[in-house]
């Protein structure tokens, strides 16, 4: 979590040990993409995602169970810190498939190019910028579209209910898409039944 009195701890610790993580944002990002491939499997998706967000090599180490474990903390403590109430209903923004709305987004919102920001701009600074962007910014418009409403035709709305049909279409994410919350919920699966063997 972002704090603004503090500086941010990029470590966590489990059973009295120590790790330092990598959290910038695009190296989040590259877990949120590694969880959504359905290529690996989940034991190598857990030690990829390790080696991607853990400095050094002391979580080789561990076993399995605690390597899951390892993970688990650095999510629920530095990367899924959003406790607001998930609001269900269809996906409305994906970070791989929106990347050019989000890259646009920041710049247009922020002046900040995130591509020169790679391994400099952590995930909570990103969070907070993500969360804090203008309604006025192009992926804001794209999730207002995938998430309005189709209003039931009448004699009054033939047009503007065809308009954001068509737009509906050209924005809409990949259906066959497997959401990042799928793939880390099959990769913390996969490690409890790996713990009860």
């Amino acid at each position: 979590m972002l704090s603004l009195t503090r500086p941010q701890r990029h470590e966590v610790s489990l059973d009295g040990r120590r790790f330092k993580l990598r959290l910038s944002f695009d190296r989040v990002l590259l877990v949120y993409e590694l969880m959504a491939d359905p290529e690996p499997d989940d034991g190598l998706k857990l030690e990829i995602a390790l080696q991607i967000l853990v400095s050094g090599r002391r979580w080789k180490r561990l076993a399995q169970e605690d390597q899951h474990r390892l993970l688990s903390v650095i999510f629920s403590e530095h990367i899924q810190t959003d406790k607001r109430p998930s609001e269900g209903g269809p996906k409305v923004m994906d970070y791989t498939e929106d990347a050019a709305y989000i890259f646009a987004s920041f710049r247009s919102a922020y002046g900040i190019d995130l591509l020169r920001e790679r391994g400099r701009m952590s995930w909570a600074e990103f969070s907070a910028l993500m969360d804090g962007l203008p309604d006025n910014t192009k992926l804001r418009e794209v999730v207002r579209i995938r998430a309005a409403e189709v209003p039931m035709p009448d004699k009054h709305n033939a047009k503007s209910r065809e308009a954001l049909l068509k737009a509906k279409r050209f924005y809409a994410l990949k259906a066959a898409q497997v959401s990042y919350q799928q793939g880390l919920e099959a990769l913390f699966a996969f490690a409890k039944s790996v713990s009860r063997s």
